[in-house]
């Protein structure tokens, strides 16, 4: 169950009445001791941070030290990220290689007031597909190790090529470059990062030029890289949504809202769901039309296999039973968020019929690509992207 107070914090800037919702959060949380570990696996801890100690909230030492040590930490480790950014993209745009940001990468620089609060595991770039081997030889360039040239199969198959990584002061940076937006999308078409690019926004990472996709398909993305994540991969995270509603209030008022309901009504869906755990800003819900009544299991995310392995349920003390129940009925809440359906009667489709037939899929693909050591697979328990 996902405590109120981490809820409410996970946006990238406070108004007032929010902050004051948060208070009354604090006052009845008890967990304090928890809470720091809590934030750090929804990957929310320098947000966290920033808004009690703006607010002003009364928290023990220990937490807030606690806090303020991942904040810290978040903002050395980005310092050195965004750093090695600035040299990557000087190198691409040097060889004349086009590149837009994406997930973190974007978001800490679009929607954040400071980037050091948006935590990252690694640093994904889109390019256009024709140029992959090229991109990586100019990684290779500035000290980046490159995994062994890949099979054309795979780069067909996996919407990344494999990870590029150099170890800066202590800190492996990790570098992937897409090729197509999307974990979805087969095949690559060169169109996709085309029409991209002709929308691309202007960013600056420190005193370099950058390009981010377009608004609504940053959003897009956001959602379906995050919220909508294949279970096999990730579990569900705060950051997804704080990088989601921060979005949202920033550009709400030129946002093609009645695009999105037509164009993506999966995300709007799921946005529905989301306001009963954290509330939509006032400017925002009334393009999203919430409905008052809440769906069962707010704030219960999916905790079944394969996104948590079966041995590691049952070493935790989970019975087989619970595992099933927890792997096939996961909360309404998460399936309509997961699945971006918010009526109850597709949300009974999907329980009993989609769902279950979604996790057979899954299971044999974990146990797939676990046998065949698939050089992409890897099972990710912090924050994302």
């Amino acid at each position: 169950m996902i405590p109120e107070l981490l809820a409410l914090a996970a946006r990238a800037v406070l108004r007032p009445e929010q902050q004051d919702r948060l208070r009354l959060a604090a006052d009845s949380f008890s967990e304090w001791d928890a809470l720091p570990a809590m934030a750090e696996q929804h990957g929310i801890a320098p947000l966290l941070y920033t808004h009690l100690a703006a607010a002003g909230i009364p928290v023990p030492a220990t937490t807030m030290l606690a806090l303020k040590g991942l904040a810290l930490r978040h903002r050395s480790a980005n310092a050195i990220r965004f750093a090695e950014l600035q040299r990557i993209l000087t190198a691409l745009h040097a060889a004349q290689i086009p590149v837009l940001l994406l997930k973190g990468a974007a978001l800490a620089h679009v929607v954040y007031p400071d980037p050091a609060l948006r935590p990252m595991r690694d640093i994904d770039l889109l390019i256009h597909p024709d140029v992959a081997v090229e991109a990586q030889s100019t990684l290779a360039s500035l000290g980046y190790k490159v995994p062994p040239a890949y099979p054309g199969k795979q780069l067909i198959d996996h919407h990344h090529l494999p990870p590029c990584v150099r170890v800066v002061d202590g800190l492996s940076v990790c570098i992937e470059l897409h090729h197509r937006p999307l974990y979805a999308e087969r095949p690559s078409p060169a169109s996709a990062f085309d029409a991209l690019y002709a929308d691309a926004r202007p960013v600056t990472v420190g005193t370099v030029g950058a390009l981010t996709p377009p608004l609504e398909a940053l959003l897009w993305q956001t959602y379906r890289h995050g919220l909508a994540c294949p279970v096999l991969h990730e579990p569900f995270c705060l950051k997804d949504v704080a990088d989601t509603y921060s979005l949202l209030d920033a550009y709400h008022d030129v946002l093609d809202w009645p695009g999105l309901r037509t164009r993506r009504p999966r995300l709007m869906a799921a946005l529905r769901m989301l306001h009963h755990l954290a509330p939509l800003s006032p400017a925002v819900a009334p393009h999203v039309a919430p409905s008052s009544r809440p769906p069962h299991g707010v704030g219960v995310s999916f905790a079944g296999c394969p996104t948590l392995s079966w041995p590691a349920q049952r070493a935790a003390g989970k019975s087989v039973a619970r595992i099933l129940r927890d792997s096939l009925l996961p909360s309404d809440w998460w399936l309509g968020i997961y699945s971006g359906q918010s009526s109850r009667s597709a949300r009974l489709y999907l329980r009993g019929i989609r769902h279950p037939a979604h996790m057979l899929y899954w299971t044999w693909r974990f146990i797939y690509e676990s046998m065949a050591q698939h050089p992409y697979r890897t099972r990710h328990t912090t924050a994302k992207g």
